[in-house]
């Protein structure tokens, strides 16, 4: 994003964006200085055992106030935020995003746990009445 005027090129900004100058000799330079965006955003999506619409969960989470070409990592709170039970911690990914003025969306996948996963069986009997049905 445009800043404003500095009088040499790494200078302070003397006039602000906007600001009206009066260059009242040809020998003035005035230099553009930028500063990166601070309005961007990214979003968390979450799913349970892979990225599908189908497995979505819940609504995406956006962070606003990001700054171009900061890096964002999520913590273990965002990772584990829409975690089911009887599933791992959550993986993102990208593990780091680097926020642009493009899509910064990270997603986030819950595996099963398999040490909470059991196997369960069951024999049904039919009876009518007090009678054992045949099958």
């Amino acid at each position: 994003m445009f800043d404003g005027w500095a009088t040499s090129s790494d200078g302070e900004v003397v006039y602000a964006a906007g600001a009206s100058v009066l260059v009242d000799n040809p020998s003035n330079v005035l230099y553009a200085k930028w500063k990166p965006r601070n309005d961007l955003s990214y979003t968390i999506n979450y799913y349970k055992d892979s990225v599908s619409e189908d497995n979505k969960l819940g609504d995406t989470v956006t962070v606003g106030d990001q700054t171009y070409g900061d890096k964002v990592s999520l913590t273990a709170e965002q990772l584990n935020d829409k975690k089911p039970v009887g599933y791992q911690d959550g993986v993102a990914t990208p593990s780091e995003l680097t926020i642009g003025v493009g899509n910064n969306n990270i997603n986030v996948v819950y595996e099963k746990d398999s040490n909470q996963t059991h196997s369960v069986s069951a024999q049904v009997k039919y009876y009518y009445g007090d009678t054992l049905a045949e099958a």
